[in-house]
């Protein structure tokens, strides 16, 4: 059982598979492209792969968040947000639900060394 996970920056650049694992047309890679051009929030999106074969596909966004908005004072926070960047009831993380729950180990990771969300 060989499994890998790959980051790629660029929706140009996703395996054409991530369309047979998505679920809705909003986790579609035209869909995504379209979003990375006009809704840009660092996007990143993870592809997991077991025996060469594309199974899980996850979407994360990096967000600065101030947690104090409408106060005097400021506390902004870089937030890693797995979901898609707009607001659609489809989820960031999609595909085989049984290789899904790999990406929910990076919890559990002291700071996150190993996380595949970084």
């Amino acid at each position: 059982m060989n499994q890998r996970i790959s980051i790629v920056t660029e929706p140009e650049k996703l395996s054409h598979a991530w369309d047979n694992l998505a679920a809705n047309y909003f986790q579609r890679r035209n869909f995504i492209s379209y979003m990375h051009q006009y809704n840009y929030c660092n996007q990143r999106y993870y592809e997991l792969y077991k025996d060469q074969k594309l199974k899980a596909c996850g979407v994360v966004d990096t967000l600065k968040i101030d947690l104090f908005t409408f106060s005097q004072y400021r506390c902004p926070v870089e937030m890693k947000v797995i979901g898609l960047p707009v607001s659609v009831a489809a989820g960031g993380i999609f595909g085989d639900p049984r290789r899904i729950g790999i990406f929910n180990y990076t919890h559990s990771t002291k700071r996150n060394r190993i996380s595949p969300w970084a």
